[in-house]
């Protein structure tokens, strides 16, 4: 029984880095199950037909249709901390499926079409789903001789862990370099 599940394990990973090795060749920032299921989502947000503006300029009310009495609140440029960093312009929203899962719901979609804004930019998507957060990024980067993370949305205010000699297998060690930025 052990051994099977060590053989599952393993089969998860292999799988994983794979595909995390497939998005960084091809320069995306976030996994390929995440943009299917944004676009599945932007899809459902057609059916979403009234988009209101609030006081506040980042804020929308969204609403099935001008008469339905329920409504989602999306705010566009939310301020999020992930892994003790703070991330902004965020897009979140208070409907079931965003606080579930903390992905763009259709409800973002649509305000984004709305705004004609890309919603796939991953400047606008919860860290959480950024490849560079994932357990095998530093092994997937290692196993494509590539160090440099230029593209990544993150530069300047994150830097993925740097696996010092010495260390445990697997085990990593964050390093502050300058201006306070997490390496």
């Amino acid at each position: 029984m052990v051994s099977r599940i060590s053989h599952k394990e393993r089969v998860w990973n292999r799988d994983a880095l794979k595909e995390l090795q497939r998005c960084i060749q091809n320069g995306m920032m976030t996994g390929e199950r995440v943009v299917k299921e944004i676009t599945a989502n932007a899809l459902l947000a057609l059916n979403i037909s009234s988009v209101d503006a609030t006081d506040i300029p980042t804020i929308f009310t969204v609403k099935e249709s001008e008469n339905s009495t329920r409504f989602s609140t999306v705010n566009t440029n939310a301020e999020v901390t992930f892994n003790g960093i703070v991330f902004d312009g965020i897009m979140e929203c208070d409907c079931s499926m965003y606080t579930s899962s903390k992905l763009l719901c259709p409800c973002i979609c649509r305000v984004c079409q709305h705004m004609n804004v890309d919603f796939k930019n991953p400047k606008h998507i919860h860290p959480r789903y950024w490849i560079v957060f994932h357990p095998l990024y530093v092994q997937a980067l290692k196993n494509l001789d590539m160090s440099d993370n230029k593209h990544a949305p993150w530069v300047g205010k994150y830097e993925p862990p740097i696996e010092e000699e010495g260390a445990t297998a697997g085990q990593n060690t964050l390093k502050t370099g300058e201006n306070g930025i997490v390496k």
